[in-house]
C-alpha cells in the first residue's frame, strides 16, 4: 500500500473517533488550535461524566494523543507534521433592563457672600471641597438613581505673582470622616498663566468613576510647584472646605467653611435595555496531515449536538455529595474548600440540601471573575436573625482592583424572605443596592449577571428582575479571588449553586 494511501487511512482513522466521542461534548475545558478538551457523559460506567483530550505538540513528526481521564496519553496518529482547529460559535444575547444616564445637570452651587474670603493654595496649604448627593440642591438625585457621575467643575479662582504656578485639579475618594484619601479618581493640570482676574472657571473631567448616591467625593486643589499658583474664594455659609497644611498627608474637615463652587454631572436610572452576549460551541473543523506528503491532508467538520456554552472556568453544585471532592469544570482538581482547611462534615447533607451549620464553602482556585460571569444559586433562610443564606464573590479583578458583591436571603417574623443585594465601596463599607420583602419560605432561585466590561451587574430572583446595578472597583486591602456561600448568624439551607465564566 502506498505510503500515502496509509496515511490518510491513519488520518481518517483519527479524524473518526475524535469526532465520534467530541460530538457529544457536554463541557469543553480547554481549547485551542492544537487542543481540543472536553467532557462527555458517562462512558466507562462508573457514574460519572469522562474527560477527552486529544492534543498535538505543534511540533512536526511528534504525534497526534488521545488522553482519557486524566491518564497517559495514547498516540492514535504518528508523524504528525500539521494538525489545525477552528471553531464554530454561535452566539446568544442576553437582555435585561439597563440603566439609562441624564442630560447634563448642575447638582450643587455655593456662590454666596456672606464673608467672603481669599485662600492661596502654596506648598504648605493645600484646599479642597467634600461634597455628596444628600446635599444636591440644583439638582437632587431621582429616588431611583443608581449613581451619579462629575463631569465639570467650576471654581471662582484667579492668578497670583508670578505667574509660573503649578497646581492639580483633582477628584478623590472620599473617607467616612469626609476627607479625600490618597485614591485619585482624576485630575487636571492647572497652569497659573492660563489665569487672570477673578472669575468662575470651568474644569471638565472625562471618565469620572460612578458612585453610588450614599457616597460623597472630595475635590483637592493640590500644590505642585512655583510659589502661589491659584487663589480660591470661601464662604461661612456652608460647610465642606477641606485644608491641608502638610502636603496632602492629613486634610481638615471645616464645617463652617466652604469653598465657591459648582458641581456638574450626570446621573442613571434604570430603563432601556442591557445586552450581554454568551456563546455557545455549535462545531469544529480540523485539519491533519500525517505523513510528509501535503496529498495525505485530510479536512473535516462536525457538530457539536450539546452546542456547550464557551467557559473559561465553571463550578456547579447540587449537594448530592460531598461539595469538597466535585471537579464540575474536569480539571482534575477540587472546585471548593471548606474555609480555614477544616473536612466537610458530610452530615450537613440532607437528600440534596446543605445546611452550612457556620461552615464557609469557598471556589477554589483562585480566580480573577475577569470576564463575564453568570451565578445561579437556589437557597433559603430558615430562622430569623442575620441575613441568613449569603452568597459572596470578589469579582473584576484588574490591576489590583476588584469589586465584592453580596446577596442574601433573610427570614422575616412574618414568615416571609427578604432578598438584598450589596456591593462594598472600600475594604469595610458594605452598601444596598436593592432590595425586595415578601417573598415566600420556600426556597428561592437567585440569579447574577456580573459584565467586568461595562461595569455592571444585574440581579433577579425567581425569574423576576431585581434591577441592574453600576459598580466600581477598588484597590483591595485583601486578595480573596472566590466566590463563597455561607449562613450569617440565622440558619439556612442551599440546594443548587452554578458560577459560569463565559470566554472572552
Amino acid at each position: 500500500m502506498p505510503d500515502v494511501i496509509r496515511d490518510r487511512l491513519d488520518g481518517s482513522d483519527a479524524l473518526a473517533d475524535m469526532a465520534d466521542e467530541a460530538r457529544y461534548a457536554i463541557h469543553v475545558t480547554e481549547r485551542s488550535d492544537t487542543v481540543f478538551q472536553f467532557a462527555v457523559p458517562d462512558m466507562d460506567e462508573d457514574g460519572l461524566d469522562d474527560v477527552i483530550r486529544y492534543e498535538w505538540s505543534g511540533l512536526p513528526g511528534d504525534p497526534l494523543t488521545r488522553t482519557f481521564n486524566f491518564g497517559a496519553p495514547v498516540s492514535i496518529a504518528e508523524n504528525v507534521q500539521s494538525f489545525e482547529l477552528s471553531y464554530l460559535l454561535r452566539q446568544q444575547d442576553e437582555q435585561f433592563t439597563g440603566l439609562v444616564d441624564s442630560s447634563e445637570v448642575k447638582f450643587i452651587e455655593y456662590a454666596g457672600d456672606v464673608a467672603k474670603s481669599q485662600r492661596d493654595v502654596s506648598y504648605g496649604q493645600w484646599l479642597g471641597q467634600y461634597f455628596h448627593p444628600d446635599d444636591f440642591s440644583e439638582t437632587p438625585l431621582p429616588p431611583d438613581t443608581t449613581s451619579w457621575q462629575v463631569t465639570k467643575v467650576t471654581l471662582d479662582n484667579r492668578n497670583s505673582w508670578p505667574l509660573w504656578g503649578r497646581s492639580w485639579i483633582q477628584l478623590r475618594e472620599a473617607t467616612g470622616g469626609k476627607t479625600p484619601t490618597s485614591l485619585i479618581y482624576r485630575q487636571r493640570l492647572l497652569w497659573e498663566f492660563t489665569l487672570g482676574g477673578w472669575a468662575n472657571r470651568n474644569y471638565y473631567f472625562s471618565n469620572v468613576p460612578r458612585m453610588h448616591p450614599s457616597q460623597g467625593m472630595c475635590l483637592v486643589v493640590r500644590w505642585d510647584a512655583f510659589g502661589i499658583p491659584v487663589s480660591l474664594t470661601s464662604d461661612t455659609a456652608a460647610g465642606g472646605l477641606l485644608r491641608s497644611t502638610d502636603q496632602g498627608a492629613t486634610f481638615t474637615y471645616d464645617p463652617a467653611q466652604t469653598l465657591r463652587y459648582k458641581i456638574h454631572g450626570t446621573y442613571r436610572t434604570p430603563g432601556g435595555l442591557h445586552t450581554v452576549t454568551r456563546k455557545f460551541i455549535s462545531g469544529i473543523r480540523a485539519s491533519l496531515q500525517v505523513g510528509s506528503s501535503v496529498d495525505s491532508t485530510l479536512h473535516s467538520s462536525f457538530p457539536l449536538i450539546n452546542m456547550p456554552e464557551s467557559l473559561s472556568r465553571f463550578w456547579k453544585l447540587d449537594f448530592d455529595v460531598d461539595p469538597t471532592t466535585t471537579d464540575a469544570d474536569f480539571d482534575d482538581g477540587t472546585d471548593w474548600a471548606v474555609r480555614g482547611g477544616d473536612i466537610f462534615d458530610t452530615d450537613q447533607l440532607n437528600f440534596g440540601v446543605w445546611h452550612p451549620d457556620e461552615s464557609v464553602l469557598e471556589t477554589l482556585p483562585d480566580y480573577d471573575f475577569r470576564s463575564l460571569t453568570t451565578v445561579a444559586l437556589r437557597m433559603r433562610s430558615t430562622s430569623v436573625g442575620g441575613k441568613g443564606a449569603v452568597f459572596e464573590i470578589s469579582a473584576d479583578h484588574s490591576n489590583g482592583r476588584r469589586i465584592p458583591l453580596k446577596v442574601y436571603l433573610s427570614l422575616q417574623p412574618d414568615g416571609t424572605q427578604t432578598v438584598t443585594a450589596e456591593k462594598r465601596v472600600n475594604d469595610s463599607t458594605w452598601v444596598t443596592l436593592d432590595q425586595v420583602s415578601g417573598l415566600s419560605n420556600d426556597f428561592i432561585d437567585v440569579r447574577l449577571v456580573i459584565n467586568p466590561d461595562t461595569n455592571i451587574v444585574a440581579v433577579s430572583y425567581d425569574g423576576t428582575e431585581l434591577g441592574a446595578y453600576d459598580y466600581l472597583p477598588f484597590d483591595q486591602g485583601t486578595v480573596d479571588k472566590l466566590a463563597c456561600i455561607y449562613e450569617d448568624v440565622g440558619d439556612a439551607e442551599f440546594d443548587f449553586v452554578s458560577i459560569r465564566v463565559s470566554k472572552p
